[in-house]
């Protein structure tokens, strides 16, 4: 047990083994204890241990129930509600796209996001924004979306030409092979890749990468899912609101006449020639029906 929980609760461990083969009887519980799997993997337990006498001598006998789905879960919530918060308090869509790949990698303790176009001048993505402790991967990794190169042929020329999110569970997989070796330098185990439409057409990818194997799977394909279609609709909405905005100020400088009422035929807007033609302010006419 000592060997596989992570050093926060080392100390905690021996010093309760050290009490139990002394003779002492006593039961403790430990929350959320984060343990490493042979195959790296960390999970997040309850543990129960209590002292009992085994073959005439006392030992500890500990109970653990694994956690981690529902912990990965709360996070993957709790991922969705400050996407819809950067949607919400984002009024364009570079500052909407930065918060919520800065979001991805603070909440799931990701090495790498990054965020990127096809660039028409060449065969591969421009990075658009990146964020995490391992960007200087995208100096030196070349991804393309051309199916023809090999670079194109990866997660993210895939999902980007399929409009489907890739998981991809081991980097030892065939179609990382041209980065494989770049991204053990940097920690890499895991990866997914989220294509993300504008108007109907692939505009953006989004990359994602974990130094914890197997950290996307199928489990987590929901929630990968709804992010997408949580940027898709943010970018709509914001594309809506600027050409709101842009409409609005060709009506209010127009010269022609533009009034507005509502279903009592009361006015609720004028434009700025309203009160140049009429010789009426603004604030005299709204609320009165046109005549």
């Amino acid at each position: 047990i000592y060997d596989i929980v992570s050093e926060k609760y080392k100390d905690i461990v021996k010093d309760a083994m050290k009490r139990r083969l002394k003779g002492e009887f006593f039961n403790s519980s430990y929350q959320e204890i984060e343990m490493t799997t042979k195959d790296q993997r960390k999970i997040i337990i309850y543990a129960f241990s209590s002292t009992i006498t085994f073959r005439g001598k006392p030992s500890g006998m500990v109970t653990f129930v694994d956690i981690t789905r529902q912990k990965r879960f709360e996070t993957m919530y709790a991922i969705l509600r400050e996407i819809n918060q950067a949607i919400t308090l984002s009024s364009i869509e570079e500052e909407m796209l930065i918060r919520i790949a800065k979001a991805l990698v603070d909440k799931f303790n990701l090495k790498l996001v990054w965020i990127g176009h096809p660039d028409a001048n060449s065969d591969y993505f421009k990075m658009d924004y990146k964020f995490g402790e391992a960007v200087g991967y995208l100096d030196k990794a070349k991804i393309s979306y051309k199916e023809e190169l090999e670079e194109g042929r990866g997660p993210a020329g895939i999902s980007y030409r399929e409009d489907r999110i890739v998981i991809l569970s081991n980097i030892e997989e065939p179609h990382f092979k041209p980065w494989k070796n770049l991204a053990k330098e940097y920690g890499f185990k895991t990866s997914a890749t989220i294509p993300i439409k504008v108007d109907g057409e692939p505009k953006y990818v989004m990359g994602m990468y974990s130094e914890e194997p197997y950290f996307f799977d199928e489990d987590i394909l929901d929630v990968l899912n709804e992010i997408k279609s949580d940027i898709e609709f943010g970018i709509e909405r914001i594309n809506k609101n600027r050409e709101s905005i842009i409409i609005k100020k060709i009506v209010d400088s127009s010269p022609s006449w533009v009034l507005m009422t509502d279903d009592k035929f009361k006015i609720v807007y004028v434009n700025d020639a309203v009160p140049l033609i009429s010789l009426y302010e603004k604030e005299e006419l709204i609320g009165k029906h046109p005549r």
